[in-house]
């Protein structure tokens, strides 16, 4: 099943996380984490967001059948190490929309891995899920992250928080 969550790219690796392994992530087990998707995770990996949310992650995938899994790792290629994170703000399974979200560590930012990676995710997404819609919530000073969702060719939807802006990217449709 690991082949069906490991996504290549020219120079990524993007391997889901299993509800066993966000639990090495939880329980701090670096090594066996490291062990289990063939890559080094430094220390500054998961930064807080996915940190925080680890909780709420681990209990949610418990719930869901079968092998369903949310977080995914961004492995560079060249140097077998973890330089971030993408996934869904929820499950993917059994629904038509899922919000995306990313983090790359800061000593690998401005190399495109973002873009890339969600590039990779989108792309897959589409293909293995009934998912139609992905959509990004950016702070509205989060400039960085605001050219990643134009890299992507996202577009900018109506919202009503004033804290951040909406993005959709929908899933083009299959040639009758």
């Amino acid at each position: 099943m690991e082949d069906d969550y490991t996504i290549l790219t020219s120079r990524l690796r993007l391997r889901a996380l299993s509800l066993a392994e966000i639990r090495m992530v939880m329980g701090g087990d670096r090594r066996k984490l490291s062990e289990s998707i063939g890559a080094t995770v430094p220390d500054e990996w998961p930064g807080s967001d996915l940190r925080d949310a680890l909780p709420i992650i681990t209990a949610e995938m418990a719930q869901q059948r079968g092998d369903v899994r949310w977080v995914w790792l961004i492995v560079e290629q060249a140097s077998g190490t973890v330089v971030g994170d993408i996934g869904f703000h929820g499950t993917i399974q059994d629904v038509t929309e899922a919000e995306i979200g990313y983090a790359i560590l800061p000593g690998a930012r401005r190399r495109g891995y973002a873009t890339e990676a969600a590039t990779a995710l989108m792309e897959w997404t589409f293909a293995q899920t009934e998912i139609e819609r992905i959509i990004a919530l950016i702070e509205r000073d989060n400039e960085k992250s605001l050219r990643v969702a134009a890299k992507l060719g996202m577009r900018e939807v109506a919202t009503d928080d004033p804290t951040y802006r909406a993005f959709e990217l929908l899933k083009s449709p299959h040639p009758s």
